[in-house]
């Protein structure tokens, strides 16, 4: 089985929406960039292409389902991430404890 990385997308915003998250669909994207390790441009220029069924392919792919799943019961992005955008800059969390 194929997919692509809009159809995740659709998924993730579609799972998001029911478990009531506000913003679901941008909250889906960036979980969806951050489990592929990559970037918005990067996701535009493939988001229809057919992924191949690697290992990394599937790895990734659990991992956004894993944190579609965290986002569901409300843990918020920035935690789920590690990090939080300001301004165009990425600031990494830092466990103070």
């Amino acid at each position: 089985m194929s997919v692509t990385l809009n159809q995740l997308l659709e998924e993730g915003t579609d799972r998001l929406n029911k478990a009531g998250v506000q913003e679901a669909e941008i909250d889906a994207r960036y979980l969806l960039l951050e489990a592929f390790h990559t970037d918005l441009t990067h996701f535009l220029i493939d988001r229809n292409r057919s992924m191949n069924e690697t290992e990394k392919t599937g790895e990734s792919i659990r991992d956004f389902y894993h944190m579609l799943a965290l986002r569901e019961k409300r843990i918020p992005l920035q935690q789920i991430t590690g990090s939080r955008e300001f301004m165009g800059l990425d600031f990494l969390s830092m466990n103070m404890f």
